[in-house]
């Protein structure tokens, strides 16, 4: 959950992470799904957050394969640690 948390957050800020994942937002649904996949086995659990990793997965390909450039430009560090302390303050405790 705390990956998916920081990779939603990647998305609003620029930063390294989003340079280098295209995408962060799907990635960060796809954990979000699986971690819940993992600790919950019912059917109804596998339905809704099954699907929400289906979608993210098959966009994040579908984005891999348009081969669209990224963000060209590195950004400093501080940055990357901003997005992580944020994805962790809104994962909690």
């Amino acid at each position: 959950m705390l990956a998916g948390f920081i990779l939603l957050f990647a998305l609003f800020l620029p930063t390294n992470l989003r340079r280098l994942t295209r995408h962060p937002m799907l990635l960060g649904i796809a954990c979000w799904g699986v971690a819940h996949l993992v600790a919950t086995g019912d059917l109804a659990s596998l339905i809704l957050f099954g699907g929400f990793t289906a979608y993210a997965l098959t966009s994040f390909v579908s984005l891999l394969r348009r081969r669209q450039t990224g963000d060209p430009h590195h950004y400093p560090r501080w940055r990357d640690l901003q997005v992580v302390l944020a994805g962790g303050a809104a994962h909690g405790p």
